[in-house]
């Protein structure tokens, strides 16, 4: 089961949307299906799939009151080659986040429909798109996968301890 299916505490119609809306951040692949590459074994749909469950990783942490101390504690997580290109994503979605405010004020003022939304299009910012498609070429799709999977875990520990 994917992390993007799993119940993170978002309607399902956000998160099937939150995966969509990933795949598409995607450049498009050839018209033909390209196969697995024999070196990786990993095929751009499982690829698509990783990306997708770790962009709603992000969106777990970022909908949150204090997405700086989760990040924190995620950040580790990161192999240690692609920091920087993690970094240069985080803090453009700390940026997004901020111009965002408070998810408790959007909920007083809206409801959950309306913060999903305006995170969902704060994923379409152009300085968003370029940072996320940079982490994305550099990191291989079993180390997005393993970085999501443990992420999300250390989200839930962190979440039983407060």
């Amino acid at each position: 089961m994917s992390l993007s299916s799993r119940n993170m505490g978002y309607p399902m119609w956000f998160r099937s949307w939150t995966m969509i809306s990933s795949i598409d951040l995607f450049e498009r692949p050839s018209r033909s299906p390209t196969p697995p590459s024999p070196k990786s074994g990993i095929s751009p749909t499982e690829r698509e799939q990783a990306a997708a469950d770790l962009r709603a990783v992000l969106t777990e942490v970022f909908l949150h009151e204090e997405p700086a101390q989760r990040l924190l504690a995620i950040s580790a997580l990161v192999p240690a080659a692609h920091r920087s290109a993690w970094h240069l994503l985080t803090h453009t979605l700390l940026a997004r986040r901020l111009a965002l405010g408070s998810p408790s004020h959007l909920l007083l003022a809206a409801d959950a429909h309306t913060l999903a939304w305006a995170w969902a299009r704060q994923w379409e910012h152009p300085v968003l798109l370029q940072r996320w498609h940079r982490f994305i070429q550099v990191i291989t799709a079993r180390q997005c996968s393993q970085l999501a999977s443990r992420a999300a875990r250390h989200l839930r520990q962190l979440a039983a301890l407060h």
